[in-house]
């Protein structure tokens, strides 16, 4: 949380990234599939957005898999950047 954190104060975009992606690794393992599904769904959009490859990708995809395509990931996916962060640091 302190590296998104200070990435989100610092204005470093691709740190953001990671830092979400991180999380949502994490919130898999832990079985919260909505809050995985939120900041994966929000982290592969905002690389697509920056145009960066997120690399490690397969070690986040592996607490995520069956997450692509719920209501919740499509949601993600439309958020700002601004707001999954407040959520991600709440």
């Amino acid at each position: 949380m302190d590296a998104l954190r200070t990435a989100w104060e610092s204005g470093a975009d691709r740190l953001i990234g990671y830092g979400l992606a991180g999380l949502a690794s994490v919130a898999g393992a832990r079985g919260d599939a909505e809050r995985a599904a939120l900041f994966w769904a929000f982290v592969e959009a905002y690389a697509e957005r920056l145009q960066f490859t997120l690399r490690g990708r397969t070690l986040y995809e592996k607490q995520l898999v069956g997450l692509v395509g719920t209501e919740v990931y499509e949601a993600g996916r439309r958020l700002d950047v601004a707001t999954v962060v407040e959520k991600a640091l709440a």
